[in-house]
C-alpha cells in the first residue's frame, strides 16, 4: 500500500471521529419540529430547542423553507453517531492483510482470497473509497482517492 493511499484510511477515520465528537456534544436526539408544515424551530429530545426563529411578527426566519428544518431534523446527532458506527464498522471489515490486498474484497467473478479462483482487491479497496465519497466534500479530500 502507498503512503498516499494509507492516507485516505487515516484521513477518513479522522472525518469520522470529528463527526462523532460533534454529534455526542450536541443535543440528544431525536429532534423534532414545531410544525412540520411551517417550521419555525428545532427541538430537541428533552424539549431545548436547539434552532429557533419566527417567520412571524417582524423575526427574521432562521430556515428558509419548511424542508431545511426538516433535513436538519433527518440528520440529528443520533442519525449522525449511528452513521458514524457504520462506516467504522466497514473501515474494521476492510482492513490491510497480506502487504496490501484488503482482507475482504476480491477482485473477479466469485471466490474469496483464501479460496482461489480471484484474487483480492488492493487495500484501500473500492468499498472504502465509496465510504470516503460521503466526505469527498471536505478539506483533504483527494480526487486520486476517488473509486
Amino acid at each position: 500500500m502507498t503512503a498516499a493511499l494509507d492516507e485516505l484510511v487515516v484521513w477518513l477515520r479522522e472525518q469520522i471521529a470529528e463527526d462523532r465528537r460533534i454529534a455526542e456534544e450536541s443535543c440528544d436526539g431525536p429532534w423534532h419540529v414545531n410544525d412540520a408544515g411551517y417550521a419555525e424551530a428545532i427541538y430537541g429530545a428533552d424539549g431545548t430547542c436547539v434552532i429557533g426563529g419566527g417567520r412571524w411578527g417582524g423575526e427574521a426566519p432562521v430556515f428558509d423553507s419548511t424542508e431545511d428544518a426538516l433535513h436538519i431534523v433527518r440528520h440529528d446527532p443520533r442519525v449522525v453517531l449511528a452513521q458514524c458506527a457504520a462506516h467504522e464498522a466497514l473501515l474494521d471489515e476492510h482492513w490491510d492483510v497480506n502487504e496490501g490486498d484488503c482482507a475482504t474484497c476480491v477482485t473477479g467473478k466469485w471466490g474469496y482470497p483464501t479460496h482461489g479462483g480471484s484474487s483480492p482487491q488492493r487495500y484501500p479497496c473500492k468499498t472504502i473509497r465509496i465510504v470516503a465519497l460521503a466526505y469527498q466534500h471536505r478539506p483533504g479530500y483527494r480526487e486520486e482517492w476517488r473509486p
